[in-house]
């Protein structure tokens, strides 16, 4: 536990200011984050395949980067060129059943981290685009850390056993509580411009949305017999361990950002 505070204390001030700075700040970093959870989870599925691996490091690492100029359309082509070159990569293999397994790793490499990392991007270059991004990070990790901490008091009743056998109910009710505590002070302190409405929605989908990104990444863990993606974070792991509910919440909050969410009024 100490080992991960520390490394909160250490991290937390450069993330809070790429995302108060915003533009190529934000996306600079986004573009690190995703080559290095991306090289993580392929060193993990693809350990002998360097060149897969190497592809799918660089167009994680683009797809923030052509999302700031070329909006999701642009991430939409990395992704797809990325998954063509890998099915070049393995025309010479031996083995078709090895290569159909081979590009499925590199599209699910590119999207797991990468998905999530291009909403967040996106997310900033929004009308209100700091507020969004503070609230969905805020909001997930607090739920991610509320959910450790009540779920090893008190919890009792495991969600999947065989997949995370320390996840459990009282634990994501706690993630539940911690992150509506926080939405509800962001909210009523006035530091966002957000919508009661929003603020609801992020805390929903941060509270049950972004455990099911640490689910997925403890099936891939558990199918390779592995306990961390890496030890870049002490206390925490590698860092797709750290941001796993994070990409899969982000995405969710576009979605209701940009074609779900009502119209609001001016004034």
């Amino acid at each position: 536990m100490l080992a991960r505070i520390l490394t909160t204390l250490v991290g937390l001030p450069f993330v809070a200011v790429a995302v108060w700075q915003g533009g190529w700040w934000w996306a600079a970093l986004l573009a690190a984050a995703g080559a290095l959870a991306t090289h993580e989870y392929m060193r993990v599925v693809q350990p002998d395949a360097p060149a897969c691996r190497t592809l799918a490091v660089m167009a994680s690492a683009a797809l923030p980067v052509v999302a700031r100029v070329a909006g999701l359309g642009g991430a939409f082509v990395v992704v797809v060129l990325a998954g063509l070159v890998a099915w070049v990569l393995h025309l010479r293999g031996p083995d078709n059943a090895a290569a159909e397994r081979g590009v499925g790793d590199v599209y699910a490499s590119v999207l797991l981290p990468g998905g999530g990392i291009v909403a967040l991007a996106v997310l900033r270059e929004l009308q209100c685009g700091l507020d969004w991004t503070v609230l969905v990070v805020a909001t997930t990790w607090t739920a991610d850390t509320g959910g450790f901490l009540l779920g090893r008091a008190w919890g009792r009743h495991r969600i999947c056993p065989r997949i995370s056998p320390n996840k459990s109910w009282e634990g994501l009710a706690g993630g539940a509580i911690a992150a509506a505590l926080v939405g509800i002070a962001l909210y009523v302190a006035g530091l966002s411009r957000l919508t009661g409405t929003d603020h609801a929605i992020v805390v929903v989908v941060a509270a049950f949305v972004g455990p099911l990104g640490d689910f997925s990444k403890s099936m891939v863990k558990r199918a390779h017999g592995i306990k961390d993606f890496g030890r870049l974070l002490p206390g925490h792991g590698g860092l797709l361990d750290r941001i796993d509910a994070l990409v899969f919440a982000a995405p969710c909050v576009l979605l209701w950002a940009l074609w779900l969410r009502p119209p609001v009024a001016a004034g």
